[in-house]
């Protein structure tokens, strides 16, 4: 791969990267799938509102945590181990989230291009061990001049997390009553596209951050 790969291109190799370091963690994505959906659709189903809201985004935290400290770990694209752990996992979460959240509200295209620019973060904060606001930054130069790619690849896991948001509001009608297929079937699709956009993030992570030069050369 050289500079004048076409962002088509690029975006096959994400995808390809993103597809191998996916495949070294299948157990763990389908369990993490099968755990959040099944806990969310429980919660729903059993009306137990906020408490039962805030125990799935304390299993959300930690079990998306695993995902990427296993995909990482099993893909090999962190020789030495991860060099940080949670506490960094959460600082990238906490800030990520919430600059992103406050850039859709605001305009939405700025949250869109923070999330694009942000996507190898939990890889340069946990493989190559730069602290929460470093990795943002390492992310952010990483993908300097390359969003279009990143974004393309992207488009596939947040359209299955809008497909399933769009089905898990279908789930509950105007009484408040859930349908639980309609419900697990949403779930599990939002949870897919995090699995979905981990994998990328990571795959961005590895092809910049890697010393494999044909790597390295994609996004040169």
């Amino acid at each position: 791969m050289n500079s004048e790969m076409s962002a088509g291109g690029k975006v096959e190799m994400i995808f390809d990267e993103a597809k191998r370091i996916g495949l070294t963690s299948l157990p763990f994505a389908i369990a993490y799938i099968a755990l959040l959906a099944g806990g969310s659709t429980l919660v729903d189903a059993m009306a137990w509102n906020t408490g039962g809201d805030l125990l799935i985004n304390i299993a959300s935290l930690i079990l998306s945590y695993m995902l990427v400290k296993f995909m990482i770990e099993k893909s090999g694209i962190a020789p030495d181990g991860l060099l940080n752990g949670f506490g960094t996992y959460f600082g990238i979460a906490l800030l990520s989230g919430f600059g992103t959240v406050l850039g859709i509200l605001l305009l939405v295209i700025p949250g869109l291009i923070l999330m694009i620019r942000w996507s190898a973060a939990y890889g340069y904060g946990l493989a190559g061990g730069h602290g929460a606001t470093e990795a943002l930054g390492e992310s952010w130069r990483a993908t300097e001049g390359h969003w279009l790619s990143v974004g393309m690849a992207l488009l596939v896991p947040f359209t299955a997390f809008v497909i399933g948001l769009g089905v898990y509001f279908l789930s509950i009608d105007e009484f408040g009553v859930v349908n639980v297929p309609l419900s697990g079937l949403g779930n599990a699709m939002m949870s897919l596209g995090t699995v979905l956009s981990t994998a990328i993030g990571l795959a961005v992570y590895s092809l910049t951050a890697s010393p494999v030069e044909e790597m390295v050369d994609v996004f040169e």
